[in-house]
């Protein structure tokens, strides 16, 4: 999931514990609850903003100058 720009969360004992490195010893977690977040939303679980795309800074970088915009979010975290 990490090579899909998922973040892996570990919650023990009623803390969320963000996993940065997958190990084997992970496995002895049988029983307890993984949460797997886009890494665009991880910094809300750590208490800061989510990033978000700056579409007004991308379009002057590009030169373009929108007329309407349509944002879609793919499963993956993928956007177009």
């Amino acid at each position: 999931m990490q090579n899909c720009r998922y973040e892996i969360f570990l919650l023990q004992n009623n803390v969320l514990g963000h996993i940065r490195n997958i190990s084997p010893i992970l496995s002895q977690f049988r029983n307890s609850q993984f949460l797997a977040v886009n890494g665009r939303l991880k910094r809300l679980l750590l208490g800061s903003p989510a990033e978000m795309l700056d579409l007004d800074l991308l379009c002057r970088e590009h030169g373009v100058k929108p007329k309407g915009v349509i944002h879609i979010g793919a499963h993956e975290g993928k956007e177009l």
